[in-house]
């Protein structure tokens, strides 16, 4: 195992320089889809396999993997402070105050290590603008092909104190805030969750509450795709997942290159983290957003899929403007490559990301008949617009038509979302799902 490991590292490291021009020729090809010429900053999401699985093996797998790596990070304009310690020490008057941080995966349910993902994470720290997914290859149950988590945290603090007197509480609170600067990352990214947000007490003296931002997430991939309980051949592997993500996707496969960014979303933090939570409240989604794209921001989850956007829903994708279901949505077809939309974008800017911004349709002449009338109205209606069914194309309709009628939109209903908890000195991150509609 150890040398399979050690393989696997040596690949990834004798292909760093193919993934950055991979992510520059990504980042260009955006920008020149969106008509935008100034330079945009991206960040850099790295990827690690944690098992010599199938998907570490195959090197279309590989370059899918990366390339949906690429083209989330390529969307992603943050800024992301390093991370460069994890231990923190100071010592005020009489009292030495340490702190160890960690980063973990392990399931909220169980309290169980989650798949092969490193528990703790080994060496945690990161360059700016930087993020590690690990990929791992697991049986995933019934017609689920693909999940993702952020990672988790924990913190040791200790104290020890020289000649008489209580605890200094400078000492300690010199220290979590020590750790508060560095794993929330100057603020850029999803909050993922908080340490010592409940009162917690050392010698009597208050903790000060700990944030930590997107740092570490991982993937899992389906490897028994029969559900035999029995980890499939690489020829039914093959035979499933549609692997190269440079041609158009078999009828009869699933993309894994959309499997991969969608799950790669979700480990940055969408339907798994305080962030989330903060803005889903039951079927519904206050971030800004999201609203100023559809108008409202009710009904817009998916009450199948806790920590998904509602099945079916429809925007544009960012590369081309072509109207495609959102990435985030809870299932996939065979046969159907899904990219970025701008409607996953803004789903990003709400839980703390800077993304692009898609350009909005110059007018509202969506039928291309040379005037604006009511059958622009009906393309718009049926999700044939720039941006299907949104506020905004409705607006710019509205706008440059004399008779437009007022028009309210309307989506449907949904349920509560997973999320990230703290549990005494760590948080506990449930998995996100992506599903493969029936054959």
């Amino acid at each position: 195992m150890k040398s399979a490991t050690s393989q696997i590292a040596a690949f990834l490291t004798n292909s760093r320089l193919s993934q950055i021009a991979t992510r520059l020729i990504a980042t260009l090809s955006l920008l020149l889809a969106m008509g935008q010429t100034n330079t945009v900053h991206a960040i850099d999401i790295e990827v690690e396999f944690v098992s010599n699985s199938f998907f570490a093996q195959n090197n279309q797998a590989v370059a899918a993997i990366n390339a949906a790596a690429e083209h989330v990070g390529s969307a992603i304009t943050s800024t992301l402070a390093s991370i460069d310690q994890v231990s923190f020490v100071d010592t005020v008057g009489n009292t030495t105050a340490t702190l160890d941080w960690s980063y973990t995966f392990i399931d909220r349910f169980t309290n169980q290590p989650i798949g092969n993902f490193p528990n703790p994470v080994p060496n945690p720290n990161l360059a700016s603008d930087t993020v590690r997914i690990f990929v791992d290859a697991q049986p995933l149950d019934g017609s689920t092909v693909g999940s993702g988590v952020p990672s988790g945290a924990g913190a040791d603090i200790g104290a020890s104190i020289l000649g008489p007197g209580p605890l200094n509480a400078a000492a300690i609170q010199s220290v979590a805030g020590l750790a508060d600067s560095e794993m929330s990352r100057g603020d850029g990214g999803a909050l993922i969750g908080v340490l010592f947000d409940a009162g917690e007490t050392l010698g009597g003296v208050d903790i000060d509450a700990i944030r930590f931002r997107t740092a570490f997430g991982g993937i899992t991939l389906d490897n028994d795709t029969n559900d035999n309980d029995q980890i499939d051949t690489a020829q039914q592997l093959e035979d499933f997942w549609h692997l190269d993500h440079t041609t158009a996707v078999d009828p009869n496969k699933v993309d894994l290159f959309s499997i991969a960014v969608s799950e790669i979303v979700t480990a940055l933090g969408f339907g798994t983290s305080d962030a989330f939570e903060a803005r889903a409240q039951g079927l519904d989604w206050s971030g800004g957003e999201v609203i100023d794209l559809l108008g409202s921001g009710q009904n817009v989850l998916d009450p199948q899929s806790p920590g998904s956007v509602l099945s079916g829903t429809i925007s544009t994708r960012i590369s081309d403007g072509a109207a495609q279901e959102v990435a985030l949505d809870p299932d996939i077809d065979a046969g159907v490559r899904q990219e970025l939309t701008a409607l996953d974008l803004a789903f990003l800017r709400d839980i703390g990301f800077e993304t692009i911004v898609p350009a909005s349709p110059a007018n509202a002449d969506f039928d291309d008949d040379s005037d604006v009338d009511g059958d622009d109205f009906l393309v718009w209606q049926r999700g044939g617009s720039p941006n299907p069914l949104s506020a905004s194309d409705l607006a710019l309709w509205q706008d440059q038509h004399d008779n437009a009628p007022a028009v309210a939109i309307a989506l449907t209903a949904v349920p509560e979302p997973n999320s990230a908890y703290l549990l005494a000195t760590f948080v506990v991150a449930a998995t996100s799902r992506r599903k493969l509609m029936e054959f």
